[in-house]
């Protein structure tokens, strides 16, 4: 039997991966280069969210963030019917402060990651993660060469 409250583990799962070194754009790390377009986004990972398609890097944080909601989902096996809406939400900490990036110590924000979902039967389920956010700099970031 399926069971709905595998939905916070889909979304924290869901975080988890959004926040990885694997969520790029033109091989870098995609939150330093789309924490420069707004201090904060939410995208409707359950729909369509045409206004999304504008900015390329924030298209592909939409997309990137869907898809990995709708992966995960299907490794717990669990019936997209479950959700009756998810989303996905970004907030950068008006502080700037000092972080790792590569071993260089760089100004950046706290950002925090939020998943929310509401399941087929009303129930809210939620995941926060923070994460600490450089602005993008080639000349210290490491390009991936993944195809």
């Amino acid at each position: 039997m399926k069971m709905r409250r595998q939905i916070a583990g889909v979304l924290g799962n869901t975080l988890s991966a959004f926040a990885s070194r694997y969520s790029d754009y033109d091989g870098y790390w995609l939150f330093g280069i789309l924490i420069t377009r707004a201090d904060h986004f939410t995208f409707n990972i359950v729909g369509e969210n045409p206004a999304e398609r504008d900015d390329p890097v924030v298209a592909a944080a939409f997309y990137r963030g869907r898809n990995l909601f709708f992966q995960q989902l299907e490794k717990a096996q669990l019936p997209v019917g479950f959700i009756s809406s998810a989303s996905i939400s970004l907030e950068k900490s008006s502080i700037t402060k000092l972080g790792p990036v590569n071993h260089h110590a760089v100004l950046g924000h706290d950002v925090t990651m939020s998943a929310r979902a509401v399941s087929d039967l009303g129930k809210v389920y939620r995941s926060t993660k923070l994460i600490f956010v450089a602005r993008h700099d080639p000349a210290i970031e490491l390009r991936s060469v993944r195809g």
